[in-house]
């Protein structure tokens, strides 16, 4: 039972009372009743043991509160929040959790099994839309919020996690074997010993390969996923610079803002990483898988990046945030500049306005590329495959496009003053506008 009740609309007695009937109730005494308790509030109080399973809870605040082995099985706990709680060894199997608050709570060995944890929202009574509870459910809703907690052999076997937030949580040797996780996020999320057979992962953000990362590696992305979902008031920037990842499984690792500079990832597969602002100078990236994977904003300057996929990449330019999430009105460019890019392969990617000056993309494939005010200058893009890429408004000064495929390509309002496009095939390029110097005049002519 808890501690004396200072800031619930419950009086000590009512709330006794309330748990003594229901366990009546449970036991199909005639005179229990069921629990009762939706949206109060018990924050900070300590339970052990107690038994409400099946009671009606939904919007209570159990924030802060000590739960350890408490069962509350097939309990509505719809938009209930349990942020910052000890519940070791609770059980919430077959519970409706959507849109509950676990962040940062301790769940140990707590059984999730078969419960909900969708989206939902609680809203107030009085609003026409909703039901009798004054409930929302569906995508309509928050996501269940479990980011920072520690899961630790906790189990969601079979569990409803659709879109639920497992960012930055210790998934230690839990289990979510069948568990619907579709468009659930486990960005730095520790994955070891996790048992995910059967999951559903469609349109999940998650990186299944950190699971065998060293345990120092996965402990620094858990600590960087709270540094990145804080604004920086928790966790810590990863720091992996020089570090050896080479071949690593780093599919959708969540590293944005990372400092991996001069770290070792070649061969290495960054498919649908989050890179955004991270930090890449000098980084060997030869031959990784970079698919798909957003470095809106990261520095690139002088990495190797020789026959690595990029393929629909994004590494637009990147809006700058406040310390509290708040808009700066600044943007920060993709940087590529001296960037080694050798039969690199870009088709489909997009980097607008970023800054490739000096870099080399001999023999790259950037088909269908989008690189519209991009810089060029200087960089040498011979015998590259540029076909229907948008170069309108870039900066190609003095770039080397000697035997260039860039049939059907966008060169509106670009500068190719001083470019060399001896032997470019310009089939069917659209040149409006384009500023050219009498000799590449003649060489495109």
């Amino acid at each position: 039972m808890g501690e004396a009740v200072t800031d619930v609309t419950l009086t000590s007695e009512q709330f006794v009372a309330a748990v003594r009937g229901h366990e009546r109730f449970l036991a199909g005494a005639i005179d229990g009743h069921r629990a009762e308790l939706a949206r109060e509030n018990f924050s900070g109080l300590r339970f052990r043991n107690l038994k409400l399973s099946g009671a009606l809870l939904a919007g209570t605040n159990f924030s802060r509160c000590s739960l350890n082995g408490c069962n509350f099985s097939a309990a509505d706990w719809f938009g209930s929040s349990f942020e910052a709680a000890e519940a070791e060894g609770a059980s919430f199997e077959r519970s409706d959790l959507r849109g509950a608050n676990f962040r940062g709570a301790t769940l140990i060995e707590a059984n999730f099994e078969g419960a909900d944890l969708r989206p939902g929202l609680m809203i107030g009574e009085q609003d026409a839309t909703a039901d009798s509870a004054g409930l929302f459910s569906g995508d309509r809703g928050a996501s269940a919020d479990l980011s920072g907690a520690d899961l630790s052999a906790s189990s969601f076997a079979g569990a409803q996690l659709r879109k639920a937030n497992f960012n930055s949580a210790n998934l230690t040797h839990a289990n979510l074997a069948g568990a619907a996780a579709q468009g659930a996020s486990f960005c730095g999320s520790v994955l070891k010993g996790t048992n995910l057979t059967g999951i559903k992962l469609e349109g999940a953000n998650i990186s299944p390969g950190t699971a065998t990362l060293p345990d120092e590696i996965q402990a620094i992305l858990r600590r960087h996923a709270l540094w990145i979902d804080s604004f920086g008031s928790d966790g810590a920037r990863a720091d992996l610079r020089k570090l050896d990842l080479r071949k690593h499984d780093l599919r959708g690792v969540y590293l944005s803002g990372a400092d991996l500079r001069g770290a070792q990832l070649n061969g290495a597969n960054l498919a649908h990483a989050l890179l955004t602002l991270a930090d890449l100078r000098e980084t060997d990236l030869a031959d990784a898988d970079l698919r798909g994977a957003e470095l809106n904003g990261a520095n690139l300057n002088s990495a190797n990046l020789v026959r690595a996929r990029l393929s629909e990449a994004k590494g637009d330019p990147m809006e700058m945030l406040g310390a509290k999430g708040e808009d700066t009105g600044q943007r920060q460019r993709t940087r590529l500049a001296k960037t080694d890019l050798r039969k690199a392969h870009l088709d489909g990617a997009q980097f607008r306005e970023a800054s490739f000056n000096d870099a080399d993309l001999s023999e790259a494939t950037c088909d269908r590329g989008q690189f519209a005010g991009a810089n060029f200058e200087n960089a040498n893009l011979s015998k590259s495959s540029l076909r229907r890429t948008d170069f309108s408004d870039a900066n190609l000064i003095g770039a080397n496009l000697n035997g260039a495929h860039m049939d059907f390509v966008r060169l509106r309002n670009a500068n190719l003053t001083n470019a060399d496009t001896t032997d470019a095939a310009l089939v069917g390029a659209d040149l409006t506008g384009t500023s050219l110097n009498r000799e590449n005049e003649e060489s495109t002519s």
